[in-house]
């Protein structure tokens, strides 16, 4: 079975976050994701949230996980209360790449 992968765009990208929630520094691949925009304070008007949005596109990068990262970085996201999993298809170069992202589940943006 493959690592399942999470495309990043906010705090899961950065070092410390990742040694917090999953134990360990996890190499990001640079990756695109096309047609989704990311909205600072999007989530309770504090937390970045990623929505769709045609013609942008957005980096990031891709996290290889561990078995058992997943559900801690579910964990750290609150999913499905703040933020819930969603299949899409990120781009590393010309080559598309199947991972897990969070969206937001709930806003206080009017």
């Amino acid at each position: 079975m493959r690592a399942p992968r999470l495309f990043a765009y906010g705090t899961l990208l950065r070092e410390s976050v990742q040694r917090r929630v999953l134990g360990r520094a996890v190499p990001a691949t640079p990756a695109e994701l096309d047609g989704w925009r990311v909205v600072p304070a999007f989530v309770r008007s504090r937390y970045p949230g990623i929505v769709v949005a045609g013609g942008r596109r957005t980096r990031g990068g891709l996290l290889a996980l561990r078995p058992g990262e997943l559900k801690a970085a579910d964990a750290y996201e609150e999913s499905p209360r703040l933020y819930r999993r969603r299949r899409v298809t990120a781009r590393v170069g010309r080559i598309g790449v199947r991972c897990w992202i969070y969206v937001p589940s709930v806003t206080s943006r009017p």
